[in-house]
């Protein structure tokens, strides 16, 4: 394979051939990347990881692949790129105005994170099932936001009146947070390809 045309390229791990079981224990794989020479126009970035629910199921592992072009996303791409998550939530009976009121101060002290660019609430018709919507500058607003009381105070109140019914994360998490969202099911969706203004 041709010398990676950046240094930087060097440094990162070759892609391994994994076959993933159909069964698998939970886990997820942080991605290995490889990086391929493309002519004409330079080279490409392949990414794999492997992610699984953390419960057993008759589930596949979910495998992911990203592959981002050279000079695609500078300034906000691949270098240092935003990070979203949804959470979907099903209120307990008779929880309603205790989840409100949670959600409110969870949205005020998450207001005043400097990396936290969107911290957005919808509820269906019926008011019992909600979905978060979050936005980070990057995977270190991300875990700056996890590491502050909006997770580590109001999170463990919030799952006392509602029940998670999905968790998934656009963008790369970093290792911390990949730890942290395992126990909830959370499914990350490593970036491929787009356009962010």
């Amino acid at each position: 394979m041709p010398t990676p045309r950046h240094a930087s390229h060097a440094a990162i791990d070759p892609v391994e051939t994994v076959t993933p079981p159909f069964f698998a224990a939970p886990c997820l794989m942080v991605p290995k990347r490889r990086w391929v020479h493309t002519e004409p126009s330079g080279s490409c970035c392949i990414s794999l990881f492997y992610a699984d629910f953390p419960f057993n199921a008759r589930f596949p592992v979910i495998v992911f692949q990203d592959a981002v072009q050279d000079g695609i996303g500078k300034g906000g791409g691949m270098e240092k790129q935003v990070v979203r998550l949804t959470v979907d939530l099903v209120v307990n009976d008779g929880q309603l105005e205790a989840f409100k009121s949670i959600a409110q101060t969870m949205t005020s002290v998450s207001q005043a994170e400097p990396g936290t660019l969107g911290y957005e609430w919808f509820s269906s018709a019926d008011g019992k099932h909600f979905r978060l919507v979050e936005t980070y500058v990057d995977s270190s607003a991300l875990e700056a936001h996890f590491m502050g009381p909006a997770v580590r105070q109001w999170v463990p109140k919030l799952v006392e009146v509602s029940k998670p019914a999905a968790f998934e994360i656009y963008g790369d998490p970093g290792p911390k947070v990949t730890e942290m969202t395992r126990g909830f099911g959370a499914v990350v969706f490593q970036y491929w390809i787009g356009i962010g203004r």
